[in-house]
């Protein structure tokens, strides 16, 4: 945060730029924003965004309450709308995790039937994830269905359930697609992951960006891009496309 702040002072002290595009990192770059609109700068949020959006004139984003939603409907598909699901979180009251868990909640309130047993903060990394889970799985509580917010928490939720016997008998979704992920899928050890879609993001950044500093009226302050489900089905074919990242 204080990194990206820095960054955009710097920008504007150097009067090289008439935009910013900032994928941030907390809520202390609005500073930076504002700053930057005094400057008389464009200024657009990619990926992650911040709660205040006072001086940011565009945002694209992947739609991350999108993932969450789908990963329910998803485990619906697979284990009909009566079962038990336990939730992992990532770090309270980040952005990312607020937007996930309102596709969550979506998704709750459209199959009421679905027992929640399990709901708690992973915080972002396999450690505490797997600390989180052990203690659920140690329970004796049934689970049936697990969602994870990043794969990250889910490499260790896996981990767990691999020492519980229980791997590749339970459905997981994630999101990111980072290759431990995309093994674990191709081994059958887990059901799915959402890439955010990071080409559609610069390409709709960057011609956002293009019609502001032409004068031109962007139709939609808020620009969300769909994310991608990566599944054993389409696995082969996503790798293919994203050869360049592996």
């Amino acid at each position: 945060e204080g990194k990206q702040l820095s960054q955009i002072e710097q920008g504007i002290s150097s009067g090289e730029y008439v935009g910013i595009i900032c994928d941030c990192t907390g809520e202390g770059v609005t500073q930076g924003f504002k700053e930057a609109k005094e400057a008389g700068l464009y200024v657009m949020t990619l990926h992650e965004g911040v709660e205040d959006n006072t001086y940011v004139d565009c945002i694209v984003a992947c739609s991350l309450a999108e993932t969450g939603y789908e990963a329910i409907s998803l485990e619906v598909e697979e284990l009909c709308d009566n079962f038990n699901l336990a939730i992992v979180n990532g770090s309270e009251g980040h952005g990312a995790t607020v937007a996930i868990r309102k596709g969550y909640d979506k998704a709750l309130e459209e199959y009421p039937d679905i027992n929640v047993v399990f709901d708690g903060a992973g915080n972002w990394n396999a450690e505490d994830a797997m600390a989180l889970t052990e203690t659920w799985f140690s329970s004796g509580e049934k689970i049936d269905g697990i969602v994870c917010m990043n794969d990250g928490m889910a490499t260790g939720v896996r981990q767990v359930m691999r020492d519980n016997g229980v791997l590749g008998t339970i459905p997981i979704y994630s999101n990111d697609c980072e290759e431990n992920t995309l093994q674990a899928i191709e081994a059958g050890e887990q059901s799915g992951s959402f890439d955010m879609n990071a080409e559609a993001q610069c390409t709709a950044a960057l011609d956002a960006m293009a019609n502001l500093i032409a004068g031109e009226k962007i139709e939609e302050k808020e620009i969300y891009v769909d994310p991608l489900l990566v599944t054993k089905d389409n696995l082969e074919e996503y790798r293919a496309s994203h050869s360049d990242n592996y």
